[in-house]
């Protein structure tokens, strides 16, 4: 009884402080490796995947060819946008967004703070794709990223209580919670939820300003401190484009569905 009394307050003790929430914009790792370096076992990190984590290789696939996107995707029905968007998925390269990422999240990992990918991404099948998160789960793997270890206690948690999209739900699993194109603060608030568990503080790295608002909301309604990053590295860093060389890759993704990565576009 003494030992739980004791658990009690120190949980509240490494919890007492002023709740509050600050968004920083950031285009490097600098500032979020300082506010790490302050955390303890009773916080949580949360990492946005796509243009947080990794990003496309091929300069057309970068927010430098967003326009190219909406020029031959966009104009396309629902089902046609889908399929060829899982076809750039599955022929398309990736890289990392820092290379510093992979040993940050390992070294969080030795120090027990619990740290998941949170991503937009919706979950299962999406055009030639069998299972969007097994791709996702397996794409951060080749970087040798792993959340699993992360309430691996509880996995695959199926979050009914959203509502479903594309009639699916978003789902956590192997240590990465999977929004399915829903406000990713409401998602939060279901997934603590089903895990039982409120942390401290959160720290949260997104590249989109919206989420990381829904997410500071979401904490603010729960009483937990709230530190976000806006990570706009991948608007900021020098992006050369070749525009006839993306647009010859759209052209050939659209008439005959595959995508050509850089390298060998240029060969055309």
């Amino acid at each position: 009884m003494m030992k739980k009394v004791l658990s009690i307050c120190l949980f509240f003790i490494l919890c007492f402080t002023i709740v509050h929430g600050v968004i920083f914009e950031v285009r490097d790792l600098s500032k979020f490796e300082q506010e790490v370096s302050l955390l303890n076992r009773n916080s949580l990190v949360l990492f946005d995947i796509d243009y947080t984590i990794l990003t496309p290789k091929d300069a057309a696939l970068k927010p430098c060819g967003r326009h190219l996107r909406r020029k031959f995707l966009h104009v396309l029905g629902a089902k046609r946008r889908e399929w060829l968007q899982s076809i750039i998925g599955l022929e398309g390269e990736e890289e990392l967004m820092d290379g510093a990422i992979p040993s940050i999240i390992q070294r969080m990992q030795k120090e027990k703070i619990p740290v998941i990918g949170f991503t937009a991404l919706e979950t299962g099948e999406y055009g030639k794709i069998v299972n969007s998160e097994d791709w996702r789960l397996n794409q951060l793997k080749k970087f040798n990223i792993d959340f699993s270890s992360a309430f691996h206690q509880i996995n695959p948690i199926i979050l009914t209580e959203i509502n479903p999209y594309n009639s699916h739900y978003p789902i956590f699993k192997n240590g990465v919670l999977f929004s399915n194109h829903q406000p990713k603060g409401e998602v939060f608030i279901a997934f603590l939820g089903r895990i039982g568990w409120k942390p401290c503080k959160i720290l949260f790295m997104d590249d989109s300003i919206d989420q990381l608002k829904s997410v500071e909301s979401a904490a603010k309604a729960l009483g937990i401190e709230f530190i976000g990053f806006h990570y706009i590295a991948a608007e900021t860093i020098p992006c050369e484009l070749d525009e006839k060389l993306g647009e010859f890759q759209f052209r050939n993704l659209v008439e005959h569905e595959r995508w050509l990565p850089d390298a060998e576009a240029k060969k055309f």
